[in-house]
């Protein structure tokens, strides 16, 4: 008896999926939970203003201001193992925004003395409407043996966006 592969990432897909079910958040702490193993990020006491709402299906993302934060991101952690058996991450996004959003995906790999950050080679952006953004980082082979963890990160460009988040999917490329 054989059974259906199961897909990669299943797990961290659901996850992305119940975004749709979260409570709305006004004004995101510097990290801000948004369900297991999904969160929001900026530096503390940097002035930055993020938030989060519930879409039908998806889910709207509002930054007034990165205020003087070095990054503010969304951000997963993926499961090691399934990012061991690959060659790049994908990101697949569908998204509805009323202007210039963009960010820059980055694969995070979590180590003993601290971590390594592989960034895709371009950022993904949408200069307003509804678009399908699509996306990979390359897996670096030498980094994946002292990996303890990994996470994904879409570090957000620019000082002020809205974007509706109909779909978010990462895949594994092998």
């Amino acid at each position: 008896m054989s059974t259906a592969p199961t897909p990669a990432f299943e797990t961290e897909n659901a996850r992305l999926a119940a975004l749709a079910g979260h409570d709305a958040i006004d004004l995101a702490a510097p990290h801000q939970d948004l369900g297991p193993h999904v969160w929001l990020s900026s530096q503390p006491d940097s002035g930055a203003r993020l938030g989060f709402a519930p879409t039908e299906g998806g889910f709207l993302l509002r930054m007034e201001t990165a205020g003087q934060s070095p990054w503010v991101s969304l951000s997963c952690t993926l499961d090691i193992g399934t990012v061991r058996s690959g060659r790049y991450v994908g990101l697949i996004l569908q998204v509805v925004s009323d202007g210039l959003f963009a960010f820059r995906p980055c694969l995070r790999f979590l180590k003993d003395e601290g971590y390594r950050d592989v960034f895709a080679d371009q950022h993904m952006a949408s200069s307003g409407g509804a678009h399908l953004l699509q996306g990979h980082i390359a897996i670096p082979q030498d980094q994946i043996a002292d990996s303890r963890g990994a996470e994904l990160h879409l570090f957000f460009s620019g000082d002020a966006f809205e974007a509706r988040i109909e779909r978010m999917e990462t895949v594994l490329m092998r």
